[in-house]
């Protein structure tokens, strides 16, 4: 876990330093990570099913990640209005706390914490839930909060089949048991291989410590709920149902990664509360390197 966690602030602090002192371009981190989804996730995603050992019992996990997106949404809402917040602030608060990035952080973590068998489940997660329930639910929120409330449910559907991750599951999953020539297995692995180090370059490059007085208090909400509260729910609950230790070790880690950094696109598309959603993204970045470690040694 030490080596793990050192590889991560290395490569996230290299890429913080790379911007600050403008050795790199300021836009690099939309660059990397579009590099990241279109080119070098899909080979990685599609390796890690193609040879996996595979159950229905995974589809559990995505089932709890719609369970995070919906049950946290739905609570999260209602306090926002006991509270009587503005409309863009309740929104903004709500996305930030509830879903995480379990993609760019959550796939090298679990990869890091767990190796190949975590990273398997950190897809099913991911892929047929978090990414789904993010590309509905919080697309849904977002325009209720803050925009004019309508929603394009071709432009949706369209993303949906357009994106390229599920493509790499979808391919790995029907050439299950067909034997991959050498060469083309070799390219892949090293393609995929380039995801994590790219991803946390990535984080790094995004990370801005500018004005992260604004929104101080609602950003220590977020935190709190995001690394705290809403994976101390998961493993409550699951650990009541009896879900077996690896879905729950999986599901429980997968709900305390920091908030996503779609969030930050949300904000900028329908007008939410942008100092929060920024500095969300960052506070609970960074402090999830102290909680995730947490959440290991709880979950084993």
């Amino acid at each position: 876990m030490a080596e793990l966690l050192a590889f991560v602030g290395v490569m996230v602090g290299s890429g913080y330093v790379l911007r600050t002192t403008a050795l790199v371009r300021a836009d690099m981190a939309k660059d990397l990570s579009t590099a990241v989804f279109y080119f070098t996730l899909p080979p990685l995603i599609f390796l890690e099913i193609h040879r996996a050992e595979l159950s229905w019992s995974l589809l559990i996990l995505p089932a709890v990640a719609w369970g995070v997106a919906l049950g946290g949404s739905l609570v999260g809402l209602a306090l926002c209005r006991a509270f009587k917040l503005p409309k863009a602030l309740a929104g903004a608060l709500v996305i930030v706390t509830v879903f995480g990035n379990t993609t760019f952080f959550g796939y090298p973590v679990l990869q890091g914490f767990y190796g190949s068998r975590g990273l398997t489940l950190a897809i099913f997660f991911d892929l047929l839930g978090a990414s789904l329930a993010t590309n509905t639910v919080a697309v849904v929120l977002a325009s209720a909060a803050g925009g004019d409330g309508s929603i394009d449910v071709r432009q949706i559907a369209r993303k949906l089949l357009l994106f390229p991750p599920i493509w790499g599951l979808g391919l790995g999953l029907a050439l299950r048991g067909v034997a991959l020539p050498s060469l083309l297995a070799e390219i892949l692995t090293r393609i995929g291989n380039l995801t994590t180090p790219l991803i946390m370059l990535s984080i790094g490059l995004s990370l801005q410590l500018s004005a992260w007085r604004q929104d101080l208090k609602w950003v220590a909400v977020a935190t709190v709920g995001k690394l705290l509260v809403v994976p101390l729910a998961v493993f409550l609950i699951l650990s009541a149902i009896g879900l077996p230790s690896e879905l729950l070790q999986v599901s429980v880690l997968q709900a305390a990664m920091p908030t996503m950094f779609f969030s930050l696109t949300l904000a900028l598309l329908f007008g939410l509360r942008l100092h929060l959603v920024v500095n969300a993204i960052m506070v609970s970045t960074l402090l999830s390197f102290a909680t995730l470690p947490l959440w290991r040694w709880i979950v084993g």
